[in-house]
C-alpha cells in the first residue's frame, strides 16, 4: 500500500444500488488506505444479504450506511453522502469503481492549487484506458463536450503539471467546501446528472477540476443486460428521455455534442467532425458564456447553489 497516512482527512463516499458483487469489490478495495470514514448511500432496499455484507465489511472499514428510499437515484445518494461528510475532503465513487494502491496521489495533488475544487483520475474499462475529461462550450443552443484547444494546467510540487478541465470522471476527490456552492440536481435520478453538476460549476466559475494521470481506477462497468431490475431502472429509455428533457429545458439547450476524445456512443469519425466544427467556432468567436439557468434555485436546487 502506498503511503496511507495522507488519507486520514478523507472520507470515501459510495452511491450504491442493487449490484452486490460490484459493491463488495468497491468497498474491499478501500481497505488499508487509512480513510477517516466510508459512507455508503444505498437505495436498493436493504435486505438480509445486504445487511450481512455491511456487517462483514464493518470489520475492516470505518463504514457508515445511509439507507434511502428505493430508487432515489444517483443525485439524491451523492447529496446524502456530501451532507453527511465531516472531513475536508470527500472521494466520491460509484459502486463499480476499484481504487488503486496509489490512491493517496490524488490527495497530494488536490493541494497543488487552492483553485482546485477536486481531482479525478483515469479509468480502465475492459482493459482499455478511458476518460471523459473535457471542457464545456456553448455554441448557440448546443453544448460541446470536447477538449477544445487543449487543457490548461496547474503546477504540482513534484515539478509535474496537472491538466485542468471543466468536467472530469465521476471518481473525484473533492474539497468538501465545494458543496457549499453546488450539489447534484435531484430531478435527475440517473443520466445527465454528471454533466449538469459540472456545468453548474462552470457557470459559477469558483472552482477548477484536474486529472491525476498516474492514478488509474478500474471501472467494472455493468452490462446493460445484467439484471432485469437494474438494467430497466438504470438504462431504460424512459429514464434517459426524462433526463435529457430536464437537462435541455433547464439549460435551454437542444443537446450535447460529444467531441473527438470523448469515450462516447457516437462513432469516432462523427466525433472527429464534431471536434473540427468546435475548433472552427472557437476561431470565429462563436461560443457564448455559460450562466446559471433561470429558476435554478427552485425545488431540488435550493440546496445545490449557495444554499
Amino acid at each position: 500500500m502506498t503511503e496511507p497516512a495522507p488519507m486520514r482527512d478523507v472520507t470515501a463516499g459510495v452511491k450504491a444500488f442493487l449490484r452486490q458483487a460490484e459493491l463488495r469489490d468497491t468497498l474491499t478495495a478501500l481497505t488499508g488506505h487509512g480513510l477517516h470514514e466510508v459512507i455508503v448511500a444505498d437505495d436498493s432496499g436493504i435486505g438480509p444479504e445486504r445487511e450481512a455484507l455491511y456487517a462483514e465489511l464493518r470489520e475492516v472499514l470505518p463504514l457508515r450506511v445511509i439507507e434511502l428510499p428505493y430508487d432515489s437515484g444517483a443525485s439524491a445518494g451523492r447529496n446524502a453522502v456530501a451532507r453527511a461528510c465531516i472531513t475536508p475532503y470527500l472521494l466520491m465513487l460509484d459502486d463499480d469503481l476499484i481504487v488503486p494502491d496509489n490512491l493517496a496521489a490524488m490527495r497530494r495533488a488536490v493541494d497543488a492549487s487552492r483553485e482546485l475544487g477536486g481531482v479525478s483520475c483515469i479509468w480502465r474499462e475492459h482493459g482499455r484506458l478511458s476518460s471523459c475529461a473535457a471542457n464545456l462550450y456553448r455554441v448557440g443552443r448546443r453544448l460541446y463536450k470536447d477538449i477544445g484547444r487543449g487543457p490548461a494546467c496547474v503546477p504540482r510540487p513534484d515539478g509535474k503539471r496537472l491538466p485542468v478541465y471543466d468536467i472530469v470522471e465521476q471518481s473525484v476527490l473533492f474539497r468538501t467546501e465545494t458543496f457549499d456552492d453546488v450539489l447534484w440536481d435531484e430531478h435527475f435520478t440517473i443520466m445527465r446528472e454528471h454533466v449538469d453538476f459540472f456545468l453548474q460549476h462552470k457557470a459559477l466559475g469558483r472552482w477548477r477540476f484536474a486529472v491525476v494521470p498516474e492514478v488509474v481506477m478500474r471501472h467494472e462497468k455493468t452490462p446493460k443486460t445484467a439484471g432485469s431490475d437494474y438494467a430497466a431502472l438504470r438504462y431504460g429509455r424512459e429514464r434517459k428521455r426524462a433526463a435529457d428533457d430536464h437537462f435541455r429545458a433547464k439549460w435551454d439547450l437542444h443537446g450535447v455534442v460529444e467531441g473527438r476524445w470523448q469515450h462516447a456512443h457516437e462513432r469516432p469519425v462523427k466525433r472527429a467532425l464534431n471536434h473540427a466544427a468546435l475548433l472552427a467556432h472557437l476561431r470565429l468567436g462563436r461560443t457564448q458564456p455559460i450562466g446559471m439557468p433561470a429558476g435554478s434555485l427552485d425545488g431540488a436546487q435550493v440546496d445545490a447553489v449557495g444554499g
